[in-house]
């Protein structure tokens, strides 16, 4: 897992290509009449658009949500894609949880790349912030959307990026 505010995130990705494309495409995207930044002005809480950049490697699901109770959480990881989960606003926890200490809970969609586990006792937490982001591998085990504090609106990109 990588876990920075977008400016510093060049010096700490690896070199992979569609990685970098992806990061490109998100300071673009991001900037004040950026391809996120009008989309997010339409839309609705509870809505979400797919943004297609790079075919079936890179695509961006931009996102506006309640944030979760940490009792609704849901642990998750994903086999084809890297997530790059980027905070636009509000603010968010993301619990974390060691591969060794979760019980799978529903068994891998290829679908829709994910499998579900149980929360364990144990686990770490990541507070989003307008501007930060964390850079989730497969290995990484981690429950989304949830709040951070009192729930709030968040919006957010969730570009996924194929291994």
């Amino acid at each position: 897992m990588i876990f920075c505010k977008l400016d510093q995130v060049t010096t700490q990705i690896p070199a992979l290509p569609r990685l970098q494309k992806a990061i490109s495409w998100l300071k673009e995207a991001t900037k004040e009449n950026g391809e996120a930044t009008v989309s997010f002005k339409t839309l609705a809480p509870g809505q979400r658009k797919n943004v297609v950049i790079d075919g079936e490697d890179i695509y961006a699901l931009l996102m506006k949500y309640e944030t979760r109770d940490r009792s609704e959480a849901k642990m998750e990881a994903h086999q084809k894609y890297i997530d790059i989960q980027y905070l636009v606003a509000g603010k968010e926890m993301v619990l974390l949880a060691d591969a060794a200490a979760v019980r799978e809970k529903e068994p891998y969609n290829p679908d829709k790349d994910v499998v579900l586990f149980h929360v364990p006792e144990e686990t770490h937490t990541l507070i989003l912030t307008p501007g930060s982001l964390a850079i989730l591998w497969p290995t990484d085990i981690h429950a989304p959307n949830l709040a951070a504090g009192e729930k709030t609106t968040a919006e957010k990109i969730v570009l996924k990026v194929r291994i």
